[in-house]
């Protein structure tokens, strides 16, 4: 994790404050909402696919 926080501030010329990166803030900010997406988008375009392949009348 720090050899990418280094790596950002190399890179964007920022100054990250390393103090206010937490566990509690990577869970709430960051790891769930991702995961919470994922389930939904995965759930959408999967579901998608499948209706698309399998389901969807035939004309």
């Amino acid at each position: 994790m720090l050899v990418v926080i280094a790596g950002a501030e190399l890179f964007t010329g920022n100054n990250l404050m390393v103090s206010t990166i937490t566990w509690s803030a990577f869970l709430v900010k960051n790891l769930v909402p991702v995961t919470i997406g994922n389930v939904i988008g995965g759930a959408v375009f999967v579901g998608l696919g499948y209706w698309g392949a399998y389901l969807r009348p035939s004309k």
